[in-house]
């Protein structure tokens, strides 16, 4: 279950303030602790309802009809549905337990390339080696790269980072928070301002007090 000194946070807030309207980019000083975690500016965090919204609003973003985006099969069934939403591409490069379920190839033709480290659901880490050989050759043929790191802090081994790769956090895992729909991306600001945009039209914010009891989780108090 959800820690219940975080649920107690939310429960707190209630009692005394009134839920408001917030901003569609997340409460700023849940946004600094983020930034703060991640080693990035606060222009570069956004907050949204989940780690598959944040999803799907990028890939919306980033690619248009008929664009190409690249997973590694086995891989999140959401991946997929959200191409078929979108009328998007979907390119599945198989891998298998003989190569611990990592691609060989480090170089893909799609417009998006979306690495879910560790995978779900094969469990596998990639190795930091190929996640920045591939991270790099996409740069430099202006793709984008999606590193989904909702199951990260429940890896056995340490995930370095990756500041060239746009990344989501999910709450669900980490801090068990599955039913409060809370999560992060991490992108360059030319991006995060569209996402934001995005946010608006949509969601308009995630709840202020699901944010206070992410915000106090991600003290360290949440585990």
């Amino acid at each position: 279950p959800t820690a219940q000194n975080v649920t107690q946070t939310a429960i707190d807030y209630l009692k005394k303030e009134k839920p408001k309207y917030g901003s569609s980019a997340g409460l700023l000083e849940f946004r600094k602790a983020i930034a703060k975690r991640e080693k990035c500016d606060v222009e570069n965090v956004v907050v949204g309802p989940g780690s598959k919204h944040l999803i799907y609003a990028l890939m919306s973003i980033l690619l248009k009809k008929s664009d190409k985006a690249t997973s590694f099969d086995p891989a999140w069934p959401a991946y997929e549905l959200i191409c078929k939403q979108l009328e998007l591409r979907m390119e599945k490069i198989k891998t298998s337990v003989e190569n611990n379920w990592c691609p060989t190839q480090t170089e893909f033709d799609s417009k998006l390339i979306i690495i879910c480290n560790p995978n779900n659901p094969t469990s596998t880490v990639y190795p930091e080696e190929w996640v920045r050989e591939v991270i790099a050759k996409a740069k430099k043929k202006g793709q984008y790269v999606i590193l989904d790191e909702a199951y990260k802090e429940l890896a056995f081994e340490k995930i370095p980072n990756y500041p060239d790769a746009i990344k989501i956090r999910s709450f669900s895992k980490e801090f068990n928070m599955e039913g409060y729909r809370l999560g992060y991306a991490v992108m360059p600001k030319e991006i995060s301002t569209h996402v934001i945009k995005y946010n608006q039209i949509t969601i308009t914010c995630s709840p202020d007090f699901i944010q206070r009891a992410g915000r106090h989780a991600s003290a360290g108090d949440g585990r």
